[in-house]
């Protein structure tokens, strides 16, 4: 009769006991297998023992099938996901699955649930029945027709072939097991069956109930639980619980408190909920505060510039992508040829501006990845032994080794040494599996290249690197299996949210609990209420583990609606809550680094408090925030001669009045908008193709200079002909310098621009063209260059310049047009005396002075704006004589017009809205300050990530 011994969780892998396996070991001719519940229970047997096989269930398993079988491969999840894919992908019945890879995934998990449950395909639910021919296709091409394993049917091979055939093995010891899962339960069976000694050690300090079913599934198979004997209980623990608002806060406290504790490290433990994410934050606080971590370090092979280059060659053609989507690629290989800092900036940004790789490795390796192709549908084997070429062919390696030789800096050093590895890592990877897919003559499984793909990314990500050691004397990192190793003083568990412990626990695939109590499992069922209870037996080993227990939480910030700690612990939550702040921590009376001390320093100088040692950092950054605050920006004394001139445009005087910080930037230190993706065509393009087109089509047809009641139809017909032929030649050019942007946004914007120029011309036709009351007036000039020379404060003359787009001209006088392709208006006092709008007021008194002779004084009719976008509008846009506004109005425009200016460019209009005085302060003021003020503050404003301007400093209209 097989008999359970009893022992404590902490005893599990105890010394005696493996001594005593390892003696039977040598009186015994077959093996001996010592099984324990994790990986780090397994280190631990081995260092204190060497010498004994220490496995898993599933290792077992793997020995009892291999010693039975030749020509065995044995498969991971992810291969069967692989092959699942593939099935999928030649049965049409399948295609709404195959088209969503998480449900590809579902089907092949909920397979593998059925296999963990130890279920045979005749006993599938009634509700995946519909799958069971899919599942039956599986089991005939991989697992019997291939002898291709996957862990579960590793198995379930083990357990019927101890049913008919013996084993090598002689004696197993099973060690700090709580429970068994179905399979594992199976595999004990029958190896109580097939007669072999088991010597099983329970851990019954934890008097719980998931152990009582145990002892009650063990006695089942037959096994005499009678002899318990008295186990050390738990002692007293002082148990606390902290609450943090956030993440950030929780690990801080943490890390804050152990070096605080007066405990050596190697005394401290921590427990990390969860496993994953709670590793991340640990390493990057741990590593901030300086603490030591007993837990080596690992890289996945992801993580590889080289496998993610790799990657992309794979599931990206770069043949047809723009010079932004290969940024990406870009980076990857100025990597790979250890090109950084200021060659790293040049070479980016001469690919950006022309597309050239200006060195001569990164010319060679794109036209090396430009020569790999892929064939959207090939062999498993063919895309292994592919991917190995494609590595020699990229010279990857050849690239690391020659940047290791000569890097002086260790951290870089260990960067390239840990690619190489995981070149050499990849390629013994994929090579074993060839031979593997070769021996079993599998080198015509066919498949896709996303399915490979796929399956590559999650080898990269399931295979890791050892990377550094951890330190002997450094802090434990523990996980719930393994918790009984630890044997020190003070045990922090982070991360005890409701919803995180007890976690919920999921069925894998479309199994649902339901589902269960209608199977035909052996051993205990895997519902929520057996997982949580298996959880609180973990969380009870706490209590025979440490003096000293902090559960800590996170509680967030919103004091309505908190985050809540586990139902675990309420016990402790009631008697009182320690709280981590933000606000707490800056009111501690210690710093722990440099950093936090001036984060603490700044903290209380926010709160206006006077503090004595600031530190040169926060000095400095104070002195510089009071001149920020100032907005001004004044430039120096020295440098003001260089930028004075005496001739200025007036759209530049335009400029500085919007915002004289993006004049300063653009204007005067030509700092250029960060480079993007082109997403639409530049406004800049637009303005320029619209006012060439019409400049060219009225000049072409000589209609300069033609009175508009004088020009023939046959003459205004070859209007809308020419202005299409320009338009087609001009348009073709920025689409050859827009190729960033897709065919549709190009043709959906040239058919939209292209109604605008017909609506343009229709206007025109309306306004001008076929307007009788302006029978006798006609185009003087078009782009015509004007200059204006204004007396300034202390008689200084400042010669103004200026392009005007347009001047008609009758007997009595002129009107100034200025075209723009956005929407356009005007403001009087707004935006002509705060010199926002000056080109209308300023082009009209020079054309004014140039138009008038001796003989005839030209007056302005009036200046307007006319937008492509509301061609017919003549309102808000312009600025009029009175008696051309409203009803009769020869030139059209709406009596709602306000903008009325009876001597329009003359002295009383300057003299009334102070034009002279405001172009004096500007031009003044472009070449002494650029002040963080600006009147427009536009959204789309491409410096807005150097600029401080605050809601207070918007002095918008």
């Amino acid at each position: 009769m097989q008999i359970v011994n009893y022992t404590s969780f902490q005893d599990v892998a105890n010394q005696e006991r493996l001594k005593e396996a390892l003696d039977v070991q040598r009186n015994e001719k077959g093996p001996v297998f010592y099984l324990l519940p994790s990986g780090r229970w397994l280190q631990e047997a081995r260092k204190k023992q060497p010498g004994l096989r220490y496995t898993t269930f599933d290792d077992l398993a793997t020995f009892i099938v291999s010693e039975a079988e030749e020509d065995v491969i044995y498969i991971g999840e992810q291969e069967r996901t692989l092959f699942f894919q593939n099935m999928l992908k030649l049965d049409p019945k399948y295609r709404s699955f195959n088209e969503n890879q998480s449900k590809v995934r579902g089907l092949a998990d909920t397979y593998g649930q059925l296999k963990r449950l130890g279920l045979e395909l005749e006993q599938t639910p009634q509700s995946l029945k519909e799958f069971m021919p899919l599942f039956t296709q599986y089991e005939d091409q991989t697992v019997k027709s291939q002898k291709m394993y996957d862990p579960e049917n590793t198995v379930l091979k083990a357990v019927s072939l101890l049913k008919s055939k013996k084993t090598m093995v002689s004696t197993i010891y099973i060690d700090g097991f709580i429970d068994f899962s179905p399979l594992q339960y199976m595999l004990l069976k029958a190896l109580v069956e097939a007669g072999l000694t088991i010597n099983l050690y329970l851990p019954s300090s934890l008097s719980h109930p998931i152990i009582e079913g145990t002892l009650k599934d063990l006695e089942a198979l037959g096994f005499d639980s009678s002899l318990k004997e008295e186990v050390e209980g738990a002692t007293d623990v002082d148990v606390n619980v902290w609450s943090a608002s956030t993440t950030a806060e929780e690990w801080r406290a943490v890390l804050q408190d152990i070096q605080l504790a007066p405990y050596c490290y190697e005394e401290i433990g921590i427990v990390l909920v969860d496993e994953r994410e709670g590793m991340k934050h640990l390493e990057q606080y741990a590593k901030m505060y300086e603490v030591p971590l007993e837990k080596s370090k690992k890289r996945p092979l992801s993580k590889s510039i080289s496998i993610q280059l790799l990657m992309m060659t794979i599931t990206q053609d770069f043949s047809h992508q723009s010079r932004f989507d290969l940024l990406p690629l870009m980076d990857k290989m100025l990597a790979l040829q250890a090109i950084k800092g200021v060659e790293y900036a040049k070479a980016k940004e001469a690919f950006l501006s022309t597309g050239d790789f200006i060195h001569k490795g990164i010319a060679e390796l794109y036209a090396r990845i430009q020569e790999v192709t892929w064939r959207k549908t090939s062999t498993f084997y063919q895309y292994i032994k592919q991917v190995i070429l494609v590595i020699g062919a990229l010279r990857l390696e050849e690239g690391w080794v020659k940047a290791a030789v000569s890097e002086v800096d260790t951290e870089r050093l260990k960067d390239y040494i840990f690619e190489q590895r995981a070149l050499e890592k990849i390629e013994d990877i994929l090579s074993e599996y060839a031979e593997q897919l070769d021996s079993k003559q599998l080198t015509l499984l066919e498949m896709s290249l996303d399915v490979f793909s796929d399956w590559l990314k999650e080898v990269g990500e399931q295979t890791e690197l050892f990377i550094e050691r951890g330190s002997r004397r450094g802090v434990a990192i523990h996980t719930w299996r393994d918790l009984g190793l630890f044997k020190g003083k003070r045990l922090y568990v982070v991360g005890m949210n409701e919803g995180a412990y007890p976690a919920i626990h999921n069925l894998g695939g479309y199994v649902t609990e339901k589902d269960l109590y209608e199977l035909p499992i052996e051993g205990a069922l895997p519902t929520q209420e057996h997982f949580r209870s298996k959880q609180q037996a973990y969380l009870e080993q706490i209590f025979y583990s440490s003096e000293e227990v902090i559960f800590s939480y996170k509680k967030g910030l919103d004091p309505n609606h908190p985050l809540l700690p586990s139902p675990f612990i309420e016990e402790w939550y009631q008697k009182g809550v320690k709280e981590y702040t933000f606000e707490s921590r800056m009111k501690q009376p210690v710093s722990f680094t440099e950093n936090d001390q001036e984060e603490k320093v700044a903290f209380h100088l926010g709160l206006g408090k006077e503090v004595r040692d600031k530190g040169i950092l926060l000095e400095q950054l104070m002195n510089r925030l009071k001149r920020l605050e100032t907005a001004e920006e004044p430039i120096d004394v020295a440098y003001q001669e260089r930028l004075t001139k005496d001739i200025v445009s007036v759209t530049e005087l335009e400029s500085y009045a919007r915002c004289p910080f993006r004049h300063g930037l653009e204007r005067v230190l030509h700092i250029e908008e960060a480079k993007q993706m082109k997403e639409r065509i530049s406004p800049l393009d637009i303005g320029q193709l619209v006012h060439l087109i019409i400049e060219e089509v009225y000049k072409e047809l000589n209609l300069v200079g033609v009175p508009f009641g004088e020009c023939p139809e046959e003459l205004k017909s070859q209007v809308p002909i020419l202005l299409r032929e320009k338009f087609e030649v001009l348009w073709g050019e920025i689409e050859a310098a827009s190729l960033e942007i897709s065919r549709l946004d190009l043709m959906l914007a040239k058919e939209n621009w292209w109604r605008k120029l017909n609506r343009w011309w229709q206007a025109e036709r309306k306004h001008f063209w076929d307007n009788p009351q302006l029978a006798a007036m006609k185009i003087h000039a078009l782009e015509s260059s004007v200059r204006l020379e204004l007396e300034i404060e202390g008689n200084k003359i400042l010669t103004l310049t200026g392009k005007v787009d347009r001047v008609d001209v009758d007997d009595s006088g002129f009107a100034i047009y200025d075209y723009k392709t956005g929407f356009a208006q005007v403001k009087l006092e707004e935006e002509v005396r705060s010199g926002l709008k000056l080109q209308l007021p300023l082009y009209a008194r020079a054309m004014r002075a140039g138009l008038t002779t001796a003989e005839n004084e030209m007056r302005a009719h009036g200046a307007s704006y006319i937008s492509l976008r509301e061609p017919e509008k003549r309102a808000g846009n312009g600025i009029w004589h009175s008696e051309h506004i409203g009803k009769g109005s020869k030139f059209l425009v709406h009596h709602s017009c306000k903008n009325k200016e009876d001597d329009l460019g003359g002295d009383p209009f300057m003299d009334t809205y102070e034009l002279k005085e405001k172009v004096g302060q500007l031009w003044k003021g472009t070449r002494s300050e650029f002040p963080v003020r600006p009147l427009d503050c536009s959204s789309h404003c491409p410096y807005q990530s150097v600029c401080r301007v605050t809601e207070d400093q918007k002095e918008g209209l």
